[in-house]
């Protein structure tokens, strides 16, 4: 099936790729992503490079005459939770009268707020300058660098939410209340009580909202026209990021839809019951020229820009207190990239640092060129979880990139979702993936509410851990399962202890003596809110066969301890010495103990075969003399241990104390040591028949592991 080209420009690339597709047809891989690298010029960078880079900027700026830049400031900022309050409003100020005074400079002091944009939290901003201005910008030494603001495009939507189990997890009480996602897109079709503007999976569900959007000074780039309702460089106001009526803007409807729309006509987000923060980030664009070079085949078509999204991505950080931000989505992309990208736009890579030092997730898609050895921009960045598309048989999509950055994967493929007013239809695309995962994390970070960058890190080991693996092209990412995340985090540890009579001999590691026998251990859980079924396997290598008493230890509400069993024998031919260790591991899910995947507990114990064998020379040994007797181990492998030599027990022997002693003698064996050796001295007593006495060696526990015999002559 063809492909519907839709394609929505932010920073950084101009090709076009297929937006949504109807179909998961698979097409012939691309050999190598062209070079998609933005204008840099770093003004502390080797002076060869600084000028090579200056002259395309101002070039370029010549050739359309207005040109909208992004320029970092040389001031080292402190992050704001470590300061007091007043060191923070101090902090601010200084920030601002940086900006003020560079932009001040470049400008001639034309400043307004829509020739230049500057963001809070990061020493950035951008500014719409010509090539007298870019020449003083560049010029200016609290510049650090100056690159082109360019753009790249919109990514790329079954009914998927029983795929990724997220029905269970609603089941137990998780819907994403509490939690907020930031939708960074293309506006949300929300405003409850206007019917032409609502959809009912997200009617009064913006808590939060704004938008930016280029507004240019007049000349040829006055082509580029904000999509802000107030027609200026940004708004902030009620309504701000209500989707626009263009083709290509139902996209931010969609992808809010999958991560926290209501239930409606059937289908549901994956948190249903989170708020969303809505942020409307493109500029409508009358060019042709323009919409060619992000690939669109319609004039007007809209497009983003990269300082756009960084004055969204500094807006959510600075709302980082007021609301209860799981993540971000960013449903956008420019490149692809066939490594890590942070000095792309450092700016953005920032941004994103800051935001998961904070605890908020950035969740952005790998792209749709179908590479396998590249993914797009921004989620190439390292704190950026970059997410890929599968389909419903769980099959990495055709067209979706794929690389050792990708982060999670998601359905993508065929996903029935909103569309302005009230509309539903079915998509394609990773853009579809990236809001299941910004979904999940709503759902799932009121299960563990760390503090700081752990939440992000225990959430997406969570889903990396439990997910099923999909794999192509040798490269192996987990398809997310949102009821085995759950599952595993609300239990990370289970403290498991051997019941009474084991000997410890380590951490989490128990001892046992024999070579045949059982272990008992008591498992206890974290959370005992509700009923919960652990699954258990063992496995016990080197010849001996095992059995559990139970392959599950059900929890009843409340119940916090259960009891598990294993029993072994040892079957092997011949009977050998040695340490063997045996394994019990827990988990979450039957489907994870299937696949041993993903233990939330674990216990080992080293079964000891000491059956010790003893043995005397040939021949016997005269009354008055002695004889010697050799204990053998039959293992180096182990460290100390002991042993007994007994004459004690006749076991019909005449070993009545008249020709040798009646004793229980202990023989230790040190590191390395197999075999050590022994005299019994025997009596000297009146001429008779000779004798046959016995010895036998026991091990720790007592039991009799060898026996000899010898002969005493008259």
């Amino acid at each position: 099936m063809a492909a519907r080209f839709a394609c929505l420009a932010i920073s950084l690339a101009a090709i076009c790729l297929p937006g949504f597709v109807t179909s998961g047809v698979a097409q012939q891989r691309p050999a190598a992503p062209p070079d998609n690298r933005p204008i840099i010029v770093q003004i502390d960078g080797p002076a060869a490079q600084r000028a090579a880079a200056s002259a395309a900027l101002i070039g370029k700026a010549r050739r359309e005459g207005w040109l909208r830049v992004i320029a970092r400031l040389r001031i080292t900022l402190r992050n704001e939770d470590s300061l007091s309050p007043v060191a923070a409003a101090a902090q601010a100020r200084a920030l601002r009268s940086l900006q003020d005074a560079v932009a001040g400079r470049a400008l001639a002091g034309a400043v307004s707020d829509e020739s230049v944009a500057r963001l809070q939290s990061v020493p950035s901003m951008s500014l719409w300058v010509n090539a007298i201005q870019l020449q003083r910008l560049l010029s200016d030494l609290r510049v650090l660098s100056v690159q082109e603001d360019v753009p790249a495009r919109r990514g790329d939507a079954t009914q998927s939410m029983a795929l990724i189990n997220a029905p269970k997890v609603w089941k137990v009480g998780f819907r994403g209340k509490g939690m907020t996602v930031a939708i960074l897109d293309s506006g949300v079709a929300y405003r409850k009580g206007s019917p032409e503007l609502t959809h009912p999976m997200l009617a009064g569900k913006v808590d939060s909202e704004a938008c930016f959007s280029a507004n240019p000074p007049p000349g040829p780039s006055r082509r580029l026209i904000s999509l802000c309702p107030n027609g200026r460089r940004q708004d902030i106001r009620r309504g701000s990021a209500l989707n626009c009526s263009l083709e290509g803007c139902e996209h931010g409807t969609a992808v809010a839809s999958i991560a926290a729309g209501r239930a409606s006509a059937g289908i549901s987000g994956v948190g249903p019951a989170a708020s969303i923060l809505a942020m409307q980030i493109f500029t409508k664009v009358d060019s042709f020229a323009r919409c060619s070079e992000a690939g669109e085949q319609t004039i007007p078509c809209i497009i983003a820009y990269s300082s756009d999204l960084q004055l969204a991505l500094d807006r959510v950080y600075l709302l980082r207190s007021a609301f209860n931000i799981a993540a971000v989505n960013l449903s956008i992309q420019a490149g692809p990239f066939e490594g890590n990208c942070d000095d792309i736009d450092q700016t953005v890579t920032g941004l994103i640092e800051k935001l998961y030092s904070s605890g908020i997730a950035t969740v952005a898609i790998s792209g749709n060129q179908g590479y396998d050895d590249a993914i797009s921009w921004p989620g190439c960045i390292s704190r950026a979880i970059a997410v890929g598309a599968t389909t419903a048989s769980d099959e990495l999509w055709s067209d979706s990139n794929s690389s050792d950055l990708v982060g999670l994967l998601a359905p993508g493929v065929d996903i029935q979702v909103a569309s302005p007013p009230a509309n539903y239809h079915i998509d394609s695309g990773t853009s579809l993936a990236a809001p299941h995962v910004t979904g999940a994390f709503a759902l799932l970070k009121g299960i563990k509410p760390d503090k700081g960058d752990r939440s992000v890190d225990q959430i997406l080991n969570a889903l990396q851990c439990t997910g099923l693996p999909v794999t192509r092209a040798g490269i192996t990412k987990s398809r997310i399962d949102v009821w085995a995340a759950y599952q595993y985090l609300r239990n990370t540890f289970l403290e498991i202890t051997p019941q009474p009579n084991y000997d410890v001999g380590g951490s989490r590691t128990f001892r046992i003596l024999e070579s045949a026998g059982k272990i008992g251990f008591t498992v206890t859980r974290e959370d005992t809110r509700d009923a919960q079924t652990i699954f258990v396997k063992a496995s016990l290598p080197g010849g001996y066969q095992g059995q559990l008493n139970r392959d599950s230890l059900k929890f009843e509400p409340g119940q916090a301890t259960q009891t598990v069993t294993y029993r072994w024998s040892d079957n092997r031919t011949p009977n050998l010495w040695g340490t063997t260790r045996g394994l019990l591991s827990f988990y979450p899910t039957e489907e994870l103990a299937q696949r041993e995947q993903c233990p939330i507990g674990s216990a080992s114990f080293e079964i000891v075969d000491d059956d010790f064998s003893i043995s005397v020379p040939f021949g016997g040994a005269p009354p008055g003399g002695s004889v010697d007797v050799t204990v053998d181990r039959g293992m180096w492998d182990w460290g100390t241990l002991t042993a007994t030599v007994s004459t004690a027990d006749s076991e019909g022997f005449a070993n009545e104390g008249d020709y040798i002693p009646l004793v229980d003698q202990p023989v230790t064996f040190n590191e390395g040591e197999r075999w050590k050796t022994l005299q019994i001295q025997t009596i000297a007593h009146p001429p008779g028949p000779a004798k046959t006495f016995g010895v036998k060696v026991k091990n720790a526990r007592g039991w009799v592991t060898g026996k000899a015999t010898f002969t005493i002559r008259p």
